[in-house]
Order: C-alpha cells, then structure tokens, then sequence
C-alpha cells in the first residue's frame, strides 16, 4: 500500500444530486445521527443499514475511490453531512491547521453547492518524500494534539497548500496522509459536504 494517494476531483460522476441535498437535510432530523458538534451529522457503520439511500451512495462512492486509487477490500466507516460556518472556523485547531490524520482513512468530499474561496474549500498541499507519514503516526502518543505531532510544517513541503474551490456534485477523492486543512469559511457564508469515510486492513494497525 502507498504512502499516500493524491487527491483527484471527479465531475459528472453523481447524477441525483439534489435528491442527495434532500436526503443529508434529513439527516439533521434524525436523533442517532446527532454528534457532540451541532454542526456535523454521522451516520456510521452500525446505522447505515438503516438509510438505504445513503447505502447506496456509499458503496457508489467505495467503488470511485477504489477505481481511482486502484485499491481493493475498503471498508466503510462513517458518513458525515457537515455544515460548517464563520462561527465553526478557528485557524488555530483542527481540522483547519495544515495536518496528517491520526487515523489513515480513504475519503470522499462531495460538495453540495458550488465552493468559492469565501465557502472555505478544502486545501491540500505536497510533502517531501522523506518525509514518512505512516512511520511518524506510529509514533503518536495518545496526546499527540497537545503538542501538535500531527502538524504539516511549512519547511517538509515541496508544495504549499491549495483551495480546492469546485461546483455542486463535485466529489473530491483524497488521502487522509496527504496534508490538507480546512478552509476559513467568510462571515455570512455557510459550507455543506458529506464525506464518506472508508478504511484499509493495513491502515491502523498500529492502534490495535
């Protein structure tokens, strides 16, 4: 398995997608998709028989991304519809620090709207090859946020973040050990996304 998989964005891939708007609007109904953040709903992989909608999305989406990055034997996660404003933004936390994630995930970013810069599009950048992302995770103790350990510095990248700025139904394909951040969303202006997160055998060993 790859250090890491570069980021690709796919266009004209999800067709129904404002049925799709509809269905994760719902979601906000549904008490078993509440998280700790008002922002964020969930549903995770012991709820999702329960959403046959969004079961179908899913293994739509597991399929993209194992066509793409040419891997096999996902396995999925969780599904998060995100809607994140001004007032969720703080530069100086996760996920809008440049990082790597302390669990190695293949995602999918599917925007429900078109993204400008002012709607905070996801940014990735380009580390250094010597750079071994899965050796550093290894290493990460379990208060590895308090000390930053998961931080992208500036100096081990050979190219500085970019806005991934798209249109509604673009689905955005990434590694989670690609350095990416999130982007600061302007006053007055709100971003919608589900993300589907899926898992590898030879990810996360290390937290077993």
């Amino acid at each position: 398995m790859k250090d890491f998989y570069s980021h690709t964005i796919l266009k004209n891939k999800i067709s129904n997608i404002d049925e799709i708007i509809d269905f994760a609007n719902r979601i906000k109904t549904y008490t078993e998709c509440y998280t700790r953040h008002n922002n964020i709903y969930e549903i995770s992989k012991s709820t999702i028989s329960k959403f046959n909608f969004f079961k179908n999305l899913m293994l739509t989406t597991k399929s993209l991304i194992e066509t793409n990055f040419k891997v096999s034997n996902l396995v999925f996660n969780k599904i998060w519809f995100v809607e994140t404003g001004h007032q969720n933004s703080d530069m100086k936390k996760l996920p809008y620090k440049l990082h790597f994630d302390q669990q190695r995930y293949l995602k999918a970013m599917l925007y429900l709207h078109d993204v400008s810069l002012d709607h905070g599009p996801i940014h990735f950048g380009k580390i250094r090859e010597d750079i071994k992302i899965n050796e550093i995770r290894k290493k990460l103790p379990k208060n590895y946020k308090d000390f930053n350990l998961n931080d992208i510095k500036q100096i081990d990248l050979v190219v500085r973040p970019k806005p991934l700025i798209g249109k509604k139904g673009d689905l955005i394909l990434f590694d989670t050990n690609e350095p990416h951040h999130a982007g600061l969303v302007s006053p007055k202006f709100t971003r919608k996304v589900l993300r589907f997160d899926f898992e590898h055998n030879s990810f996360n060993k290390h937290l077993l």
